[in-house]
């Protein structure tokens, strides 16, 4: 069976990014503060460029890097994703690759009142670029939203 995506002709212009977007995924986090395990699951956009005299590459072959590293029981840190990333762009036969991943990260904090425990999240986000030419390009975010819970005032009315 001829692959039609391996087609080389001139194709007049090079696409910087073409891929798949909104790939929910289950991933291991570890973290300094607790919980110190977490598995959670974490929204993926996984790209490579397209040079101008290809027709195009194998989307299914970035869903299956996706499964191949959830297999691999890594967990998800900076490393992991620049690793990752330069492999994709290997794997893929392209001169760039990236990722973009951002998932909810839960930490443990105490009531300084009470001493009793409970769970915040903040969504983290990482966007890591590889070119083959140029160095590694790594991006991160953390949303998070403040809570203030006021004690109702009980004394006498």
């Amino acid at each position: 069976m001829t692959d039609i995506q391996k087609t080389e002709q001139n194709f007049y212009f090079h696409l910087e990014q073409v891929g798949i977007c909104r790939m929910s995924y289950p991933v291991h986090i570890v973290s300094k503060t607790a919980p110190h395990r977490q598995t959670t699951t974490a929204e993926f956009t996984l790209s490579t460029s397209l040079p101008a005299h290809q027709k195009g590459i194998h989307m299914s072959r970035l869903t299956e890097q996706l499964h191949s590293f959830y297999e691999s029981s890594k967990p998800l840190n900076v490393n992991a994703l620049k690793e990752w990333t330069a492999a994709l762009a290997r794997k893929m036969d392209q001169p760039s690759a990236s990722i973009q991943v951002a998932f909810p990260w839960y930490m443990e904090k105490q009531s300084p009142v009470t001493g009793q425990s409970g769970l915040m999240h903040a969504t983290v986000q990482y966007d890591v670029h590889f070119h083959e030419k140029r160095r590694m390009d790594l991006s991160r975010w953390l949303r998070c939203t403040g809570h203030d819970i006021m004690p109702l005032f009980q004394g006498n009315q």
